[in-house]
């Protein structure tokens, strides 16, 4: 499952393939039983003004420690 960390904003995403290395790792990790993957960042939070963020072409992933 992917998480949304609270706060986080990913409306405006110029493209929806910003998200498939989200939906990459998450297969990944359910696959191999290591938990669930969170978007900790999208067009919100504190970035450089030249940011991919603010354009909505990057995200911010939490991925659990593997064992």
């Amino acid at each position: 499952m992917i998480l949304l960390k609270r706060g986080v904003v990913i409306a405006n995403l110029q493209d929806e393939r910003i998200l498939e290395p989200a939906y990459i790792a998450d297969r990944i990790w359910r696959d191999h039983k290591w938990g669930d993957v969170t978007i900790t960042g999208g067009i919100d939070g504190n970035h450089l003004p030249s940011s991919q963020h603010y354009r909505g072409t990057a995200l911010d992933l939490r991925l659990p420690s593997v064992k």
